[in-house]
């Protein structure tokens, strides 16, 4: 009581006469607030949309094999899933490429790259409102596939290489989009890939020691 008393006393005698404003509107960082939030909001149900959509597409498909399905309504080879990652083939995909196409797939399902992408896009979620953060997913979903390719042809001969760059050449669907929920065969800068691939060397010991 003493102390309330003394407090209450001080408070009184510092701030009698002073005039408190009260704002009853929105101030700048709470609009601010609001506009990250409904960006984020929109991001996020992107992708859940996203990946609804391209699981009805994929409902339809035959199981040839062990996490592998064909499908008649996806026009590149992907790798989709987190806790049990399926890899779908197009129908029209010739039979001869499927060795490439699931050797590729196969590799980002053993780096787990589903699931990488699927943070990476939610950290582009939080900060979308940063263009650094979009230039870095885009980077991040070419290094992605380019990682993946080299793990795959490593230990190749040339032949064999000239084989898998064929296959992504007919994987290619003409699109310039990233796909933002699988990890797809021929959708992520193939020119370049191309180029990769068949200008391949394998980094010395040393090399690596010293970086």
């Amino acid at each position: 009581t003493s102390v309330d008393k003394g407090v209450n006393h001080y408070i009184g005698s510092v701030y009698q006469g002073t005039n408190i404003s009260t704002n009853h509107g929105f101030e700048l960082m709470d609009i601010l607030a609001m506009i990250w939030v409904a960006g984020m909001v929109c991001m996020v149900g992107y992708l859940l949309i996203s990946y609804y959509l391209m699981r009805r597409k994929v409902s339809q498909s035959i199981i040839i094999e062990s996490g592998v399905s064909i499908c008649d309504e996806i026009s590149s080879p992907f790798l989709m899933g987190i806790i049990k990652p399926h890899i779908y083939i197009p129908s029209r995909l010739d039979k001869t490429k499927y060795e490439y196409v699931l050797a590729h797939e196969r590799m980002h399902k053993k780096r787990g790259d589903a699931l990488w992408k699927i943070v990476a896009f939610v950290l582009l979620s939080i900060y979308w409102f940063n263009p650094l953060c979009w230039i870095s997913y885009l980077l991040f979903c070419k290094d992605v596939e380019l990682a993946c390719d080299e793990s795959v042809i490593k230990s190749r001969e040339l032949t064999w290489r000239s084989d898998y760059c064929q296959a992504l050449l007919e994987c290619n669907n003409g699109s310039r989009k990233v796909a933002f929920i699988p990890v797809a065969f021929g959708e992520v800068g193939v020119k370049q890939r191309v180029k990769n691939v068949l200008q391949y060397k394998k980094t010395k010991p040393i090399i690596v020691a010293v970086i």
